[in-house]
């Protein structure tokens, strides 16, 4: 819970550790938010677990929209934000199709407990790929320690 507080509202005492602890707040509530939401019985639950999504969510594009502009010039950085959000919004659109696929298919319910499979494998992809690429955190501290930025 720490982490949640640090990374939701105290953002400025979080600058030093990078994204991960946004990365790691967004994995915990969006698997909050759909489990919530594919295990509903009341509208407020589900209520409940959008609002969680929606946390889960707004962590994640911080933490990654960080790192993409960390690693250009300064001049370069609205060149950067705009490649990122065009990036993101790519698979937006093919998740939403895939989604309502599967809506159609198997139902709401079993469509939110498959997306929930699939954010424990977007943490691995971060943890194992995406934490050693230059523009995470520690990685770049490391470079501007050694002079390389």
């Amino acid at each position: 819970m720490r982490h949640i507080y640090l990374a939701a509202f105290r953002w400025k005492d979080q600058r030093p550790r990078g994204e991960a602890p946004l990365v790691y707040s967004s994995a915990l509530f969006f698997t909050l938010g759909v489990s919530a939401v594919s295990f509903a019985e009341s509208q407020i639950l589900v209520c409940m677990g959008a609002v969680l999504m929606g946390f889960g969510y707004g962590f994640v594009v911080t933490g990654f929209q960080i790192m993409s502009v960390r690693i250009v010039p300064p001049e370069r950085r609205g060149t950067a934000a705009s490649t990122y959000s065009m990036g993101w919004d790519v698979p937006m659109a093919f998740g939403g199709l895939i989604a309502g696929i599967l809506n159609t298919k198997y139902g709401y319910d079993i469509t939110f407990r498959l997306i929930l499979l699939l954010y424990p494998i977007f943490v691995l992809i971060y943890v194992f790929v995406i934490s050693k690429h230059p523009s995470a955190f520690r990685n770049w501290k490391r470079a501007q320690e050694m002079g390389r930025l």
